[in-house]
This record gives C-alpha cells, sequence and structure tokens, in this order.
C-alpha cells in the first residue's frame, strides 16, 4: 500500500472516532433532556465529556492499530542498494536492479597463490575444491595454460580434477615465496610425490580483483 493511502486510512479512522464520538454526546443529550434528567448544567457537561472520551478511544483503538501495523510491516532490506541497470535507447526508463552490499571476504595475493597451488590444483576431494574455487576465484575467472583457455568456475573446477586425477598422490611445493606487484603476483613451485625428486616444475601468475583471482596464467620450467 502507498504511504498516502495508508495516512489516509488512519486519518480516516481518526475522523470516524471523532464523527461517533460526537454523535453518541448528541444523543444522550437528546435522551436526558426528554427524560428531564438534565438539571445541572456542569453535571451533564463532565457526563458528556467522559462519554466523548470513552467511545472516541474505543473507536480510535483501530486506526491506532493500523498505524502500528504500518510501522512494523514496513521492513528494511539490509544490505541492499539499488543500482539502474542501462537500457538501449535514449529516453527509455531506467529499470533498477537491487543488489547485494555485504562484504565478499577478500584475501591478499599472496595468500591466494597459495590456496590455488594447494586448495585447488592441489586438493583431491572434489567438495572442498569446489569451495575453495568460489571462495578465491571471480565468477568471470580465467585460467591460461599452455594446452588451452578455460573460462569460468565451473571450467576451472573440471580442469583441476583432471590434473589431480592424472596423479592424485603429487603434491605441490612452492620454491620461493609468492611475489607481489601491484594487483598481480606470482610464485614458483615444484610438484612430485612426498619424498621423491621433482617431476616437474611451473610457476602461477594470478591477476587480482577485488581480492579474488580474475586471471590464472600457468607456465611450465625447467626443473631447479
Amino acid at each position: 500500500m502507498k504511504p498516502v493511502l495508508k495516512v489516509a486510512v488512519i486519518a480516516g479512522g481518526y475522523l470516524l472516532a471523532f464523527l461517533m464520538a460526537s454523535t453518541a454526546v448528541a444523543l444522550h443529550a437528546a435522551l436526558t433532556s426528554e427524560s428531564g434528567a438534565r438539571d445541572s448544567g456542569g453535571m451533564s457537561a463532565f457526563g458528556d465529556l467522559v462519554l466523548f472520551v470513552a467511545v472516541f478511544a474505543a473507536v480510535a483503538l483501530v486506526p491506532t492499530g493500523a498505524a502500528f501495523f504500518f510501522l512494523l510491516s514496513k521492513k528494511k532490506m539490509p544490505n541492499q542498494t539499488l543500482q539502474p541497470t542501462p537500457t538501449a535507447g535514449a529516453g527509455t526508463a531506467q529499470k533498477f536492479t537491487i543488489l547485494r552490499t555485504d562484504p565478499v571476504m577478500s584475501y591478499s595475493i599472496s595468500t591466494l597463490l597459495t590456496r590455488n597451488l594447494h586448495d585447488v590444483f592441489g586438493e583431491n576431494d572434489p567438495a572442498r575444491r569446489r569451495a575453495a574455487i568460489d571462495e578465491i576465484f571471480t565468477e568471470d575467472c580465467v585460467f591460461y595454460e599452455p594446452r588451452g583457455v578455460y573460462r569460468g568456475r565451473d571450467e576451472i573446477d573440471r580442469v583441476a580434477g583432471a590434473i589431480k586425477a592424472t596423479h592424485p598422490d603429487f603434491q605441490y611445493q612452492p620454491i620461493a615465496e609468492p611475489e607481489e606487484l601491484g594487483d598481480g603476483g606470482r610464485v614458483k613451485w615444484v610438484s612430485g610425490r612426498p619424498g621423491e625428486a621433482p617431476a616437474y616444475a611451473g610457476t602461477d601468475f594470478i591477476i587480482v580483483r577485488d581480492g579474488r583471482i580474475a586471471a590464472l596464467y600457468l607456465f611450465f620450467d625447467k626443473l631447479p
């Protein structure tokens, strides 16, 4: 219901209460006048006032209850904002979309490099791997590697699972601290079975946006 209608309903209720109270006083005065019971002007006026207040208060309970209902039912949607959605053509009406503004978990570049290595490409459990991808990758993320380009979280999840399935016992081990520069970073690593010589080596390079990986580049290196 529009605010104007709500105000009209409440105001109309109080007006109705006033009219009914006035009518009750008029009827009471007419009845007591015919019966000759209005001998004392002061007492009659006091009785009329009490009757008016009683009737007005009883009827006014309805608009008062309506006012409280309207106030309590007006819930503010938390952590949301309206953003115009562009429409084609000049002079067209703008559409508004409700966007969530809840704070999103943000990670440092070094943390993202390490988590990608261990929690995504080094993770055997599909559920934990997918949860990590959803946490540290943007929705429009891209993964570049020598054999192809993969876009989106689903594709990265599929490729990471396929790579891990070829050597589930391999572990990735950084051979240097992650390096950060601007919104990018890199980490050099080796991979192989624990206790054995590394089977291959590589470098992960990432571009970060809003605390998540927007682009991942994989380079294979010569073993150190």
